[in-house]
């Protein structure tokens, strides 16, 4: 399995929550908390390390499966001054 970066999905998941402004015009969300299962690895890329994670293959694990790691986030769309 392809990891992604982890930045990306981050952001795939706060854009995911977004309403559509066609159909909710007005409507938008100003704070996310996710808790969720990620299969997380480091990998090097050229010289430098990155951070590759992504949701879980199965729901159910086998014995041979690595217990996936937990992120917790929030994202909260702040003021700007």
């Amino acid at each position: 399995m392809i990891r992604r970066p982890l930045s990306e999905v981050v952001t795939e998941l706060a854009e995911s929550v977004q309403p559509d402004p066609e159909r909710h015009a007005g409507l938008r969300v100003r704070r996310l908390a996710v808790d969720l299962p990620l299969e997380v690895e480091l990998a090097r890329e050229s010289d430098e390390l990155v951070v590759r994670a992504e949701l879980p293959r199965w729901r159910w694990r086998s014995y041979f499966d690595r217990e996936p790691g937990r992120m917790a986030i929030e994202l909260r769309e702040e003021p700007v001054t």
